[in-house]
């Protein structure tokens, strides 16, 4: 590879970083060279050109994209974002712009906890949606308490009705009107884990509260 950027009179690169090698070029060369003003720093003998570790493949990456046509031009502006997004999003809210910890095989623990976090969180959030599907589509089945009133409302709208006009059939003890809005296979769910599938049960289980 040094073949490849050593000038004729140069010499080879004297020190090395994790990053990569350094190419200093000869004093004598940039003395005599038109571009120096250009191409040198100020008080600089001579040019130095650091050469990274993957000098070559980036070399292959930036010929393979010289080489795109619009089709591949175009899928890239369209999926750059959904890539460029979850980066800023790992760095900026789950502190993966800064390590933890030293060591290359901590900072993958890091990355890797970092990626099941953000995917934890998109479940998450998938089956909060799933949940709201769900009651939109039993909140839009037509009863006796909703079909009369707005029924183009929005579907958080009629699923707040329905809960209300049940909770007021409830306790004005209209048992048939509060039965009517139960869907087949309904399950209400209580603090302490108790679960009622029936009418029965909730007045069954309420009916101490209501003696008092």
């Amino acid at each position: 590879m040094w073949s490849d950027v050593r000038r004729r009179s140069g010499s080879p690169p004297r020190n090395s970083t994790k990053s990569g090698r350094w190419y200093r070029a000869d004093r004598r060369d940039c003395a005599r060279c038109p571009l120096k003003a250009r191409c040198l720093p100020k008080r600089a003998p001579s040019r130095r050109v650091q050469i990274v570790t993957n000098h070559a493949a980036i070399l292959r990456a930036r010929r393979k994209r010289a080489a795109w046509g619009e089709d591949d031009h175009a899928i890239y502006t369209r999926h750059r974002w959904q890539v460029e997004g979850a980066h800023g999003t790992a760095k900026t809210l789950h502190g993966l712009a800064r390590a933890i910890r030293k060591g290359l095989e901590n900072m993958k623990i890091q990355a890797r906890m970092t990626a099941i976090g953000m995917n934890l969180k998109k479940l998450a959030a998938a089956v909060m949606l799933l949940v709201c599907s769900i009651m939109d589509m039993r909140a839009a089945r037509p009863n006796p308490a909703s079909a009369a009133s707005n029924p183009k409302g929005k579907p958080h709208d009629r699923c707040e009705r329905l809960v209300r006009a049940y909770l007021a059939a409830m306790e004005a003890r209209d048992l048939p009107a509060a039965r009517a809005m139960l869907a087949p296979g309904f399950a209400m769910v209580f603090p302490g884990d108790v679960r009622m599938t029936s009418l029965a049960q909730v007045l069954e289980w309420t009916a101490p509260a209501i003696a008092e």
